[in-house]
Order: C-alpha cells, then structure tokens, then sequence
C-alpha cells in the first residue's frame, strides 16, 4: 500500500468508524469506552489486519494528541460531585507518587531536597514546593 495523502484519510476515517461505532456499543453495554478503543487499535494494528507504522516521532505525537485529548474528555465529562467524596485521598496519592517518583529517578536530587532545602524552607516560612522545585531543575 502506497502511504499517501489520500491512503491516509482513508484509515483515519475507517478507524474513526470503526471507534464511534465501538462507543455506541459500549455505552449501550456498559462497558469502558477507552476499552473498546484499545481494541479497536489491536484489531487494526501490525498484530491484526497489520497496518505498518514504522515512524516513532509520528507515533509518539499521535500518542500525545490522543492521550491529550482522553484526559480532556475525562475532566470535561467528570462531575465535582463524583470527585467530592474521594479528593482528599486522591491528592494524597498522586502527591506520595509523585514525590515518590522524584526519589527513585533523581537520587541526588532527593536527598538534597529531603535533607536540606524542605527543612530550611520550612523553618523560613516557604512552601514545601518551592524548594523541590528549584532543585529539580
């Protein structure tokens, strides 16, 4: 298959066919539209019908546009009162992870920001987040 202009239109609209009619069947279901989506990728990926994508610059740009896209829908479609009830553990978690993973990935880092900076900022007054901040980059 010759990769051109007119090609690719064509696959784009077969596979958004193919996922708006996976979300109709998902809601009417009740089964998790990204799901559906995700088999939809596999169905027509190198391992199913074997759509060949040998660039991984546009593969990690389309990447980024739909994962864009997926958490824009997600916070456009969640309602506060839906959030409300688990927030507070919900900052927590994503606050421990990401201090977590600063820890494990930027070791020196860390430990200076643990050691040093968190304490003196707190004793000075500062938020926590200035220092870590400043260190990181």
């Amino acid at each position: 298959m010759i990769i051109d202009t007119g090609n690719i239109l064509l696959i784009g609209a077969v596979l958004l066919f193919f996922s708006i009619i996976a979300g109709k069947a998902g809601f009417r279901f009740g089964v998790p539209v990204l799901l559906l989506f995700l088999g939809v990728g596999m169905l027509f990926g190198s391992d199913g019908l074997g759509i060949q994508f040998n660039n991984p610059h546009g593969a990690q740009f389309i990447g980024m546009i739909a994962l864009s896209i997926i958490l824009f829908s997600g916070g456009m479609d969640t309602k506060y009162t839906e959030i409300k009830p688990v927030l507070g553990q919900g900052v927590i978690l994503a606050t421990l992870g990401v201090a977590l993973t600063t820890a494990i990935s930027k070791d020196s880092v860390s430990v200076r920001a643990l050691t040093t900076a968190i304490p003196v900022s707190l004793f000075i007054g500062l938020p926590v987040s200035y220092p870590i901040f400043l260190l990181s980059r």
